[in-house]
């Protein structure tokens, strides 16, 4: 009786708490749907070209100072399925994969597809983000509850489980860059399933490896091992910033940040307009300045971050400002 007590126990903290790493669960026997897995990529084209004209700030139309471009970073999906690492909600664990923007460039991440095994299917995603600490994700930066889950396919199974290929649309959300040398930062993924279990797992692979393996948490980060990186897409834009020789703005500065009532602004240069947008790309304030210093009310702003673009001498920057 009471060996059947503690089997009973054991099946209920595994479908509860979740496993660690989803080839603890089951039997390693990967199954490809490759043709489905193909219509999944090319539906989910179609409806970003066609049905998301508003998802990012790309339409501020910046002038050759700063060009916003398409940008991209992948860890492509193998078809092994080899491993996952929990990020169940209804789980302890957690798991986060790098992202890295180049140097000299910010990134505004607006849509995420991952590879996810679990049953039942996808029905909420939360989002967090975390800036660096030596290779580890540190302190959380950001974070959306309840993401637009845009598009979910199942394109094979392992280990007893789907793995749905999940995609994304997020609030846009800008990862500033510095100059001259790149900049890690992390995104976390807290997923629930169709039976808000503790078995959700992201899809890891030993093929192919972008920046960073997965990170987990187990009461504290940690790299669980170090030839696994998440199966991944990050899809946005990324603002290329202009030489140091060209740059009017190397002498601009814009203080407090975050502000509370007002930013103050000074430049070398004529500093001709200010606008401040919304991380959808709407524009809440415009100003026309024609001096070289003034200052900015952001008393009617929800604190937040916005999108404050600077004309000087016919050159346009960005910057992110924060309202408290």
């Amino acid at each position: 009786m009471r060996s059947i007590t503690i089997l009973t126990f054991l099946l209920i903290s595994i479908s509860v708490f979740g496993q660690k790493q989803v080839n603890i669960v089951g039997t390693n026997n990967p199954v490809i749907y490759q043709k489905l897995q193909q219509t999944a990529i090319n539906s989910s084209t179609e409806i970003a070209n066609t049905e998301k004209p508003m998802r990012s700030i790309a339409e501020l139309n910046l002038n050759n100072s700063t060009n916003l471009l398409p940008c991209t970073e992948e860890n492509p999906n193998d078809g092994t399925f080899i491993n996952g690492f929990n990020c169940s909600s209804a789980s302890a664990f957690q798991t986060a994969n790098d992202l890295l923007v180049n140097a000299d460039e910010n990134f505004t991440l607006f849509n995420i597809t991952a590879s996810i095994f679990a049953n039942g299917g996808i029905t909420n995603v939360d989002v967090n983000y975390y800036d660096n600490a030596a290779g580890l994700p540190g302190t959380l930066i950001g974070s959306e509850a309840s993401v637009t889950i845009d598009n979910q396919t199942v394109i094979g199974n392992n280990f007893g489980f789907d793995v749905n290929e999940v995609e994304m649309t997020v609030t846009p959300f800008i990862f500033m860059g510095q100059a001259g040398s790149p900049t890690t930062y992390w995104v976390e993924l807290s997923v629930t399933d169709g039976g808000a279990t503790g078995s959700v797992f992201w899809v890891v692979t030993s093929s192919t490896m972008q920046g960073n393996p997965t990170a987990q948490f187990d009461a504290g980060w940690s790299i669980p091992d170090p030839l696994m990186d998440g199966v991944y897409i990050w899809k946005g834009d990324c603002g290329i910033r202009i030489g140091v020789e060209e740059n009017v703005f190397s002498e601009f500065s814009y203080f407090p940040n975050p502000a509370t009532e007002s930013i103050s602004l000074k430049a070398a240069h004529n500093i001709e307009s200010i606008s401040v947008y919304n991380l959808l790309g709407q524009e809440l304030i415009r100003a026309n300045i024609d001096a070289s210093a003034s200052s900015i009310n952001l008393s009617e702003l929800t604190t937040g971050a916005y999108i404050m673009k600077i004309i000087i001498n016919g050159q346009t920057g960005t910057y992110k400002i924060l309202k408290k």
